[in-house]
């Protein structure tokens, strides 16, 4: 009797049910390679933020995210002029101290990647003092997390924590020469502007012929990315509508991981009142998708692919 069709079908994978379950192996393999493309496109051209506070779930007498570098107290007011979001941290007249945020570490790897900081500012009054203004850092901890507030002197000696970590800090001050500097941090954590060796080395600076504004809210910002050559870092920080750039080169490329924020509104001698707001921290380093997103996926494909002969599962593990 001739055989059907469906017949000559069962009898091939009979013969052969390993091949059949090969082919459906690799088929599923090639399935989800295909449909985790647009998954690593999506995770290394995406912005994703790494850190973000704007104070809104803080106490008035707490700070949830951050860690004092110095003795003055800090509290959190309420505030929305402009773009603050109704709560800010508040540092008093004469404040001297900074604050510092952990974060998951992100590693500049290849050309493009980058790390921006960001947060907005507000003075409501001066201590006189022009040679002092805000200060915004991206720091590598080098393993040595701060996991307390440090209250020492923010002009003093640092805890070992922060002695050894990298980076690089922009800071603005209330004067307009000499005003816009970027440091590089080779020494420790530096809370302060004052040059100190190589601590607090200035990489660049620059006259703006602007001053800062009371009553008047600012957006601060540090850009970090990897270069073209995959050695130097090009660097944009910004203070309101200033911007500048510089490309880091040579022995003062430090590091090129970062898990490490730093701001100070007074980083100079002993400011007046100011609020801080909306702090990010954002990248387009890739994210891998959770395991559990790999499995979930896996065991659609699996599931669907072509059933093995006499509707046996055929598993490729």
């Amino acid at each position: 009797m001739r055989k059907t069709p469906l017949q000559r079908r069962q009898d091939l994978n009979a013969s052969a049910p390993e091949t059949s379950r090969r082919w459906q192996c690799r088929s599923a393999v090639a399935i989800l390679g295909l449909c985790m493309l647009p998954l690593v496109s999506q995770s290394i051209h995406a912005q994703n933020t790494v850190f973000s506070d704007d104070f809104s779930t803080s106490a008035s007498d707490a700070l949830d995210n951050f860690y004092r570098v110095g003795a003055s107290a800090l509290t959190v007011f309420t505030n929305d002029t402009g773009s603050l979001s109704g709560n800010a941290l508040r540092w008093g007249p004469g404040a001297k101290v900074a604050v510092l945020a952990n974060f998951n570490s992100v590693t500049l790897e290849n050309p493009g990647d980058y790390i921006m900081a960001s947060y907005d500012i507000l003075f409501t009054s001066a201590s006189g003092m022009l040679n002092t203004g805000p200060s915004l850092a991206l720091y590598d901890s080098q393993g040595t997390l701060l996991t307390a507030d440090h209250a020492g002197g923010a002009d003093g000696a640092m805890p070992a924590t922060l002695a050894d970590d990298l980076g690089y800090k922009v800071y603005k001050s209330f004067n307009t020469a000499g005003d816009f500097t970027l440091f590089k941090n080779s020494a420790g954590f530096a809370p302060m502007r004052f040059t100190s060796g190589s601590r607090n080395a200035v990489l660049e600076t620059t006259d703006t012929g602007s001053g800062i504004t009371w009553d008047t809210v600012y957006s601060v910002s540090l850009r970090i990315e990897l270069a073209a050559n995959s050695t130097d870092l090009d660097v944009t920080y910004s203070f309101g509508g200033l911007t500048k750039t510089y490309t880091i080169t040579g022995t003062d490329v430090l590091t090129k991981t970062f898990n490490e924020l730093g701001i100070n509104p007074a980083a100079g001698d002993h400011g007046g009142i100011a609020f801080i707001d909306n702090v990010a921290v954002t990248t387009n380093v890739s994210t891998i998708p959770e395991p559990s997103a790999f499995a979930m996926l896996w065991g659609d494909i699996r599931y669907s692919s072509p059933a093995a002969p006499d509707g046996e599962s055929a598993p490729c593990l």
